[in-house]
């Protein structure tokens, strides 16, 4: 089996039910889980967290590189680039991150076919991560008794709506990792990795909210700030 990144994240595919990932093993369980690590890692040594990053940057640029992916010309090494999307995953604010990080493969007869395809399949993958990381809060707000059945069930399928309105409506995203290969038919492959603010992703839902219900906006915007 081709290898992707090995830090990527797998496309999200949200519904009600939340998210999975591409295995179906992405559970809402593992999310909320994912959360409670962002809030522990407030409390770590920064140096130290840094540190262990780079370690695993340099151990994955040298695999990738062995499996004959290249840099872009023009773009930070590939050790520097996976570093940086590594440090902007573990950079948070709170239990929701401060950034969302989407990726993506594809493969085309061209290079730049291949990239134009990874650069729509990454913000598709956003809007999905940003609609599973809402859900995922909910479920915790909801596993509190801080929120009734009716508003959970209101709530959850809203953000099934606003992850495709968020999709239709992202801002600048940032290129993260961009690597390329060719393969032995002549084809192209490339895998992308960007980065959208978290304090934006967060803005554009609720301005979706807004649009349904000032209520039910008021009531996620408490959940989505609390720590």
């Amino acid at each position: 089996m081709k290898k992707i990144l090995l830090f990527a994240i797998a496309a999200m595919v949200f519904s009600v039910s939340y998210a999975q990932d591409e295995f179906g093993k992405k559970t809402l369980e593992q999310r909320k889980q994912a959360i409670k690590e962002r809030m522990e890692l407030l409390k770590l040594d920064v140096n130290a967290v840094n540190k262990k990053l780079m370690k695993e940057a340099k151990k994955e640029a040298k695999g990738l590189t062995k499996e004959g992916w290249k840099i872009m010309a023009g773009s930070l090494s590939l050790e520097q680039q996976l570093y940086k999307v590594k440090e902007k995953r573990n950079t948070n604010s709170g239990s929701f991150p401060k950034y969302i990080i989407g990726n993506a493969i594809a493969t085309g007869s061209s290079l730049q076919g291949a990239k134009t395809q990874t650069s729509a399949q990454a913000r598709i993958a956003i809007a999905e991560q940003i609609g599973a990381e809402v859900g995922a809060k909910v479920d915790i707000s909801y596993g509190n008794n801080e929120i009734s059945d009716v508003e959970v069930t209101s709530i959850t399928s809203t953000i099934s709506e606003a992850t495709q309105f968020v999709q239709q409506s992202l801002g600048r995203t940032v290129n993260e990792v961009e690597i390329y290969r060719k393969l032995a038919n002549g084809n192209y492959q490339v895998q992308t990795v960007i980065s959208y603010d978290g304090n934006r992703a967060k803005e554009a839902v609720l301005k979706y909210f807004e649009q349904k219900s000032s209520e039910l906006r008021e009531k996620l915007e408490k959940i989505l700030n609390e720590e």
